[in-house]
């Protein structure tokens, strides 16, 4: 027989090793919830000479993807869904480059709002308004800063790191480490004969996860991934498609706010 003791050693009356009085052992399992994510874990320290290699080669991307185009988008607003399973989530996410975010989700509870002010990320729904706890606030904006066509307006506040080449399904890529100056570090997979991004491999829940980008298209003069499947744990776990685009829109006054 196996007995399983779940709680803290320090609040218990006796030792455990008082139950194996008629012999066996005490295998003590510690399960400690960890103080930050994995995602969180210290960054490899990289030399001057990659970070010098990762910005040219970050800059290279940025030139293909539409370069000085970038330069004319003051905000964006993509419309997509998001097919994972049985479920389908549509959402639109507005952002400008002072770094306001609005987001509206279309949840199986209802539709769900979410504005970060730049500081701080709030969730409105039926009619309450709450800030988002810290970790979900950086969950939202790493999802956000790994989309190419948000990355390249803010190429300038990235830090970036030549990871030398990645060979995948035979096909060799350019490897670049991406820290964002909120969010988490994920690298990106660039085709060498386009420069365009291929992949992007981040960590989700302890696990690798690539999301593969296809279906460019030119919008207002930048080349957008209308296409993005996750791969996570060798299946497939999502796919996401881009149904509207625009750029430099004019949003109502207050739109990136909230009414305290």
């Amino acid at each position: 027989m196996d007995v399983l003791v779940l709680g803290n050693p320090e609040g218990f009356g006796e030792p455990l090793s008082t139950l194996t009085q008629g012999g066996g052992e005490v295998n003590e399992i510690d399960i400690s919830i960890p103080t930050s994510p994995p995602s969180e874990a210290e960054e490899p320290v990289a030399s001057e000479e990659d970070r010098a290699a990762g910005q040219d080669l970050l800059a290279e991307v940025r030139e293909a993807m539409g370069g000085s185009a970038y330069d004319q988008i003051e905000n964006m607003r993509q419309s997509l869904e998001t097919q994972a399973g049985q479920r389908t989530i549509a959402q639109t996410i507005a952002t400008d480059l002072s770094g306001r975010i609005h987001a509206e989700v279309e949840a199986p509870q209802g539709m769900v709002t979410i504005i970060d002010t730049g500081e701080q990320t709030y969730m409105q729904m039926g009619g309450r308004t709450q800030p988002a706890p810290a970790q979900l606030r950086r969950q939202f904006l790493s999802g956000l800063q790994q989309d190419p066509t948000y990355l390249m307006t803010r190429a300038g506040e990235l830090e970036a790191t030549d990871q030398g080449t990645q060979t995948v399904e035979g096909t060799e890529h350019r490897a670049l480490r991406i820290t964002p100056p909120e969010g988490d570090a994920f690298t990106m997979l660039v085709d060498p004969d386009t420069m365009m991004p291929a992949r992007l491999i981040t960590q989700a829940q302890g696990q690798e996860a690539t999301t593969v980008l296809g279906d460019f298209r030119q919008e207002s003069g930048v080349m957008v991934p209308y296409e993005r499947t996750v791969y996570q744990g060798g299946q497939q776990r999502a796919t996401t498609t881009v149904t509207g685009f625009e750029t430099n829109a004019d949003f109502p006054d207050g739109y990136f706010s909230v009414d305290q």
